[in-house]
């Protein structure tokens, strides 16, 4: 499905202006090169720990590809062109791992948008959300039932015992 928005100069005011006013994390970039990014609300400043866009550029060597957790780039983005590929409106869904600006980690559940733009050629926008809390509960979740197999295993051993000793 052909999909041209409209980002220009012209419209890049207006287009940052309606960014800022957003609850959660947004940021455009550009699909292809570098994949530089374009624009960053303030709320991806507060995401990372930045407090302005120099150090969120410094941060990420204003790329997504530095953006994301270099142990899950090549999954992440591999993720993504499968996903444009098969949905006719061009979106996409990936959860990944951050580096903030304290060295610390968190999960970023990101919603994404493929187009093609007159004035910046492809880009993606993309917003985000702090995943960060629902990860650390599914890993407890995890651990709790890895914890309960492995007592259950235990039991069945303790009772293959008490049965062979019956015998």
């Amino acid at each position: 499905m052909e999909n041209t928005f409209e980002i220009t100069e012209e419209t890049m005011p207006v287009i940052r202006n309606l960014a800022e006013q957003m609850p959660g994390g947004f940021f455009i970039y550009h699909a292809d090169g570098d994949e530089e990014f374009i624009l960053i609300n303030k709320a991806m400043l507060r995401l990372t720990g930045c407090e302005n866009i120099e150090q969120f550029k410094k941060l990420t060597k204003n790329s997504f590809k530095h953006f994301v957790h270099q142990d899950e780039i090549d999954e992440i983005e591999k993720s993504i062109s499968v996903q444009i590929e098969k949905d006719e409106y061009n979106n996409d869904y990936v959860e990944y791992r951050i580096i903030c600006l304290d060295g610390s980690e968190k999960w970023i559940r990101d919603y994404g948008h493929f187009a093609h733009t007159k004035g910046y050629g492809d880009v993606f926008y993309v917003f985000v959300d702090d995943a960060t809390e629902r990860h650390k509960k599914e890993q407890e979740l995890q651990d709790a039932l890895e914890e309960q197999e492995a007592q259950l295993q235990e039991i069945k051993s303790l009772n293959d015992e008490l049965m062979a000793v019956k015998k």
